[in-house]
């Protein structure tokens, strides 16, 4: 629990491992910088809170829990990363943001066995069995390339 803002800066590779989960709470502005990767090694749950908002930047990042993740930040949510960016959840993923969300990155590859939620506002995009549902006046994904590793069919 970090009770202010957290600045975390990293010139080369961050990795964290962990033999249970990771429960993150920060009370204000969180802003991380890792000059290469940032890797997560979780066998449990996976939980960060930040009250206000999170920017993080990275060559590459990948996570990897052995159980949902959850996200819940209370303003503006930024990722940018330059390389790759790898989810493998064993359960639901969900990205949760007050503001605007923005992840930008040169490949994005989120699996979870259960659901995938991105929520901005009032605005969400779920993903799971049924299908994909948007509830939004206005969603962008700008990519060369959008894949689905089920069959879709498009209503």
């Amino acid at each position: 629990m970090c009770a202010s803002t957290h600045d975390e800066k990293v010139g080369g590779m961050r990795a964290t491992i962990a033999a249970a989960g990771i429960h993150t709470t920060v009370g204000g502005a969180r802003v991380q910088r890792v000059g290469a990767a940032r890797v997560e090694l979780v066998a449990g749950a996976r939980v960060e809170t930040c009250l206000a908002d999170k920017a993080e930047k990275a060559a590459g990042l990948a996570v990897v829990s052995g159980a949902p993740e959850s996200e819940t930040v209370g303003g503006s949510r930024t990722t940018m990363v330059g390389g790759a960016v790898i989810d493998r959840i064993g359960g639901s993923h969900t990205v949760v943001a007050g503001g605007k969300g923005m992840f930008i990155g040169a490949f994005h590859e989120v699996d979870a066995s259960g659901a995938i939620l991105l929520k901005c506002g009032p605005s969400e995009v779920v993903i799971d069995g049924g299908g994909v549902t948007i509830k939004a006046g206005l969603v962008t994904i700008s990519a060369p390339d959008v894949r689905l590793k089920r069959n879709v069919s498009l209503m």
